[in-house]
Formats: C-alpha cells, structure tokens, sequence
C-alpha cells in the first residue's frame, strides 16, 4: 500500500466575524460620509432673485460700488425679508472641490429703515468680506463645517434603525448596543474637534468683520455704518410688530400686499406708544466737520466675546473711527435704486406668506385698507397718553376689593369735591416720571445682569452705572439696589392702583348702586384673568427653560 501522509485538519474561516467586521465598516463607513450627501431643508429661508434685466439700476449701483472697493461682482443677488444683508454660499458636496460662487443677500426690511448711504456702507461691508483673501477658503469651511456638524449632531435613519436593533433579540441587541457605543466614542471626538476648529472660526470672523467694517468707512465714511449699526435693533422690533399684527389680519382673512408698508406704520405705532418720537433714530452729526458722536455705549453688547462672531457694536464703532472721516449723508431711500419697488416689495411678501402660512390668496389686498385694519385693533390695546405708560407691562394690584368697597373706605370721597380733587390728582407729571425712571431703570436691570453673569465681556477694567465707574465684581450688588428700586416703585404703582379704584368706585356709587357693582364686577373679572395669565406665564417660563435645558 502506498503511505499517505496525514494532512493537518482545514482550517475554519470565522466566516460570522467576516460578515459582522464588514457590515461594522460597512455602517462605520456610511456614517462618516452621509453628511456629505444630506442637505438641510428650509434652511435658505425666503429668496426672491432679482437679475439686470429687472433691476439695472440696482445692478448698476452694485457694480460701480464693486469697482470702488475692488470686489468681485456677486453670483447672484437675492432680496430676503429680513433685516440682515449677507454674503450667501450655494450648498453642496461638491463645494468640497470647487469653490462656490457668493451670492448677495439684500434684506427688504433692512432696505425699508436705512438712508442710501447707510445701504451703501453695509452693501461695501458685505463687499469687503467678497473680496477677503480668507473668503477663498471660506466655501471650503462652511461646506465642511456643515458635513461634520451634521456627522456629529444629526440624527437620521441610520439611528433609528440602531435604536429598532437595539430592542430586538438580545443575541442581536448586543451587537447593536455594541455599534451603538462605537458611534457615541467617535461622534464625542468629532466633536471635540468640531468645538475646537470653530472657537478658533470665531476669532477669525472677529478680525474679518473689523476688517470689513474699514472697507465700508473707504466707500462711505465712518458715520454711515455707525449708523446703520444703531438702527438695526430697532428695524428688527419694527419688523416682528409689522409681521404680528399681519398676523393677526390674516386669522382674519386679511392678506397685505407689501409687508413694508406695514414697517414703516409699526414704526410709528411704538414711538408712539412709548411717548418717544425719535426712539430707534441715530444722533445728529455735529456742525464741526471733524467732530463726531458716539452711536454706542461700552456695554452695548449681549454675546461674550470670546464666542461671538461679530465684535461688539461699542468695539465695531471704535474701530471705523479711529482714523474718522465724515460721511456725506443722503437721506434717500434705498428703494429708489429698484425699479418697480413695489412688485419687488409684494413679491417678498407673498413669499412670507407662503413660508410662514402655508398660503396665500391670488389678490391681496391694498396696504392701507389692512393698516386701518391694524390701527382699530391696536386702538382697542392701546391706553390713553394721560396714563403716562402707568399701565404697560405690569399687572393691576388695588388689594382686597371687599375693603376698597366697604363705606368706611369711600367715607372720605363722598364729598363732590374732594372727589373731583382725588380724580385730578391720579396722573400727575410726577407720575409720569416715575414711568420714566423705571424704564431707565428697567435698561440698568439688563445691563447689570448681563454683567454680573459674564454674559458680556467689558471693553475695559471696569463699566459706568450712574455717572460713576464699577469693577465687574460691583454689577451684583447694583443690580440689588436697582430691584430694590423696583420694588419700590411697584409698591407705589399698586397704591396708586388702590386710590384709582377708590375713586372711580365713590365715582360709580354717586350714579346708583347699579354702576358700583358692574364697576366691581369687572375689575373682579380682570383680577381674575390676570391670575390665569400669570399661571400660564409661569408655566410657558418652565416649559422653556426645560427645553433650553435639553437643548
């Protein structure tokens, strides 16, 4: 017989790990790259083009403007209804190889609040950032920044079919839970990174925005884009008023042709009810040529600066002044520079309402008849200027109404004339300045919070409070002193609430009983719904808070 060898026993291949190794890298794999792939719907908002043909006066100033700053001439140009103007980049992976094109945001609201020289210093600011040598790159971060953000904070299918493994057989549970822990170690260190790259972003955007800013003091002085920087605030309250009360006249059935209209009026309306008639202007220029005027206070901030993407306002002022040059001021409105503004303008706002409502009816309406609209409802919410502002924000306190009702208390006031002399004296001038002082006081509660929480970095070693200078280690103990000022105020406010009460009830009591009791009945029923309103409050301030909690 012929010897045979014996031959070694066949080796198993782990055929299971092989597939469980490949389906791991597999997902491992799909989990890095998917952020390239998957796009954030909503995310570019409202956008109207507008291109030459429509616009060439537009165009026109835009490329004169380019020229004078040395920029590129934008991809394209969009009007957005907000107050803002933006440099825009196209969204997609393959940003990641080519660069995108910038394209120009131009915000309705924004151009409805400025002169044409303060439009023009934000457009050059906008231009400036075109023509950065860190702009080249900046397509490259923003398209990368977003796939990692996504890679680190999205959450998709791939997750919810982990979590669906996860409560099924154990025996495949465990490998789920297994991968689960695998992807929680790498997205922590994603985000690390992420972290680290973007507080390094932020101190680049700083310099870029200073750097910026002295490309629009070249093209329009160093007041214009102070100036545009002071009004924002302002035509943004105007702005959410405007699109509230259209709100408002759209429950009803009410749609507006142009949303700006409106912020013009609304404009109006809160000078108005706060018995300021240039609240949300800018100061006057001096006569002397090389003087100027500051626009910003130091503490004119509300973002500490070392996560803030844009300086301080106080700090942006600074900066564009240190070398000052007047700016010639042309008080136009930009709209001029749009031909056919209002289609422009009805195109933005039948935009909105097809955003933010979901529809929009084929004809709206003329603006003024929908204003008049507005004015009766705000006519209804609206207190009478001899009230001096008593009444805003604050809820009625007169006490127990079964003691103010009593004939022991309006024993007194059962004279004619010292009636008549107590109604007279309710809203006197000295009332009226201590509405005024409490709103000063009210802008001293949130400067001295933000302070004293390190919500805001100071310019300097220490920051001015009542014409004297503190350390930061002051802010805590004015802001007591400042409540404590509150609460006196408000004490005095609820008196006054008491004697309003009694006066008008002895008032009611001379006409009949009748009158009395309806008078009583009444503020019985506001009483009660502002204690419904104050659970409800509270409630909405808890809710909110757990969820800025989880955020």
């Amino acid at each position: 017989y012929a010897y045979t060898p014996p031959q070694p026993p066949r080796e198993k291949k782990p055929v299971f790990g092989l597939i469980l190794g490949a389906a791991t890298s597999g997902l491992l794999g799909l989990f890095l790259v998917k952020g390239l792939f998957k796009r954030t719907r909503g995310t570019s908002g409202v956008r109207v083009e507008v291109t030459e043909q429509d616009q060439p006066k537009l165009f026109a100033f835009i490329r004169k403007l380019c020229a004078e700053v040395e920029a590129p001439f934008p991809h394209k140009v969009y009007v957005v209804p907000e107050v803002n103007a933006a440099v825009a980049f196209d969204e997609s992976f393959l940003n990641l190889v080519f660069p995108s094109r910038k394209n120009l945001l131009i915000g309705a609201a924004l151009v409805n609040r400025l002169n044409l020289s303060e439009f023009k210093a934000v457009l050059a600011h906008e231009f400036g950032h075109f023509s950065q040598n860190s702009m080249r790159l900046g397509s490259y971060v923003y398209t990368a920044n977003r796939v990692v953000a996504e890679v680190v904070y999205g959450r998709d299918r791939l997750d919810d079919f982990l979590d669906a493994m996860r409560r099924t057989d154990v025996r495949i549970a465990i490998f789920a839970w297994g991968f689960t822990a695998i992807l929680w170690g790498m997205r922590k260190g994603l985000e690390y990174l992420y972290r680290g790259i973007n507080f390094a972003n932020v101190s680049l955007s700083r310099q870029m925005e200073y750097n910026a800013d002295l490309v629009a003091v070249r093209a329009a002085g160093s007041d214009a884009l102070a100036f545009a920087l002071g009004r924002l605030d302002f035509a943004s309250e105007t702005f959410g008023q405007a699109w509230t009360d259209l709100t408002a006249a759209a429950d009803h059935g009410r749609f507006t042709r142009d949303l700006f209209y409106h912020q013009t009026r609304a404009a109006e309306y809160l000078r108005a009810r706060r018995a300021d008639a240039r609240l949300g202007e800018v100061p006057e220029l001096p006569a002397d040529a090389s003087a100027t005027v500051a626009v910003f206070k130091p503490e004119d901030t509300s973002v500490p600066a070392m996560w803030a993407t844009h300086p301080s306002n106080y700090d942006r002022e600074r900066n564009i002044k240190l070398r000052y040059f007047r700016s010639p001021i042309d008080e136009r409105s930009p709209w001029l520079l749009f031909d056919d503004a209002a289609a422009v303008r009805e195109a933005v706002t039948r935009a909105v309402y097809l955003m933010a409502r979901k529809t929009c009816p084929e004809q709206l309406e003329d603006p003024a008849a929908i204003q008049a609209f507005i004015d009766a409802e705000h006519a209804e919410m609206t207190y009478h200027p001899r009230y001096h502002g008593l009444y805003d924000n604050r809820y009625l306190k007169p006490g127990d109404l079964a003691e103010l009702t009593a004939p022991a208390a309006r024993e007194e006031l059962d004279d004619p004339d010292r009636l008549a002399a107590a109604h007279a004296a309710l809203y006197s001038d000295e009332m009226k300045s201590g509405a005024d002082a409490q709103q000063v006081r009210n802008e001293e509660t949130g400067k001295l919070s933000r302070i004293a929480h390190g919500a805001v970095a100071l310019t300097g070693a220490d920051f001015e409070h009542r014409g004297r200078r503190y350390k930061r280690d002051a802010a805590a103990q004015l802001l007591k002193d400042v409540e404590a000022e509150t609460e006196k105020h408000f004490e005095r406010m609820h008196a006054l609430d008491r004697d309003v009460f009694r006066v008008h009830y002895a008032m009611a009591a001379q006409l009949g009983r009748p009158d009395a009791d309806e008078l009583e009945r009444w503020y019985r029923f506001h009483l009660g719904v502002q204690e419904l309103h104050g659970t409800l409050v509270g409630w909405v301030n808890f809710v909110q808070s757990t969820m800025n909690n989880l955020a």
